[in-house]
């Protein structure tokens, strides 16, 4: 534990990750409100919802062959980039087809985040802390979630409506730019051993 809780790599992470769950509070919240100010009937809303959840399941099916093709990193990058176009999107639209677009992304804003978070702390901690670090990372990402980001999103609903969701769209570019970050960290370290082996 005393490992990982010393490496600066690894809070880099749990920040990262931590942001790009976070970003879907208001909508875990507050999307049914939002969707029936909207006028959509609750039967409308439920196949919404519904289709997430298969967007979702579509990704982990093809997940392997995502993953080695672009890394966990890569698809936490694919997860904060995709945040930023369908939170601020969904401020905006308020056409049913359009809507229903949008919530395919949750396949890349959940399941590529998630997926390449796993992956990462799977091949990034030593298995001695891997426990420990997975602990650590759920109970951060979590509580910061669950718990400060979502009060922060109600009071933000309440006053602005779906426009909240471009509050939602900092949390994804936060976790899109420390995803840059680490992917940047770890390609100059793997250079750098490289150079030594070849030296």
């Amino acid at each position: 534990m005393g490992t990982v809780a010393r490496d600066v790599k690894f809070w880099i992470f749990v920040l990262t990750a931590s942001a790009l769950q976070a970003s879907h509070q208001l909508y875990y919240g507050f999307g049914t409100l939002h969707w029936r100010s909207l006028g959509l009937s609750d039967l409308t809303i439920g196949f919404l919802w519904a289709e997430g959840v298969l967007a979702e399941i579509v990704l982990f099916w093809h997940g392997r062959s995502l993953l080695a093709r672009i890394g966990p990193l890569g698809l936490m990058t694919l997860g904060g980039a995709a945040g930023v176009l369908r939170w601020s999107l969904a401020a905006l639209v308020t056409w049913l087809p359009e809507i229903a677009v949008l919530q395919l992304l949750h396949a890349f804003t959940f399941g590529a985040s998630h997926l390449g978070a796993m992956h990462f702390l799977s091949r990034s901690v030593p298995l001695s802390a891997a426990a420990s670090a997975q602990s650590l990372y759920t109970a951060i990402s979590s509580g910061f979630g669950a718990g400060l980001v979502m009060v922060i999103a109600g009071t933000l609903f309440g006053a602005y409506g779906g426009r909240a969701y471009l509050f939602m769209t900092l949390f994804s570019a936060a976790g899109l730019l420390g995803a840059v970050a680490l992917h940047r960290g770890v390609s100059a370290r793997w250079n750098r051993k490289r150079y030594r082996r070849v030296s």
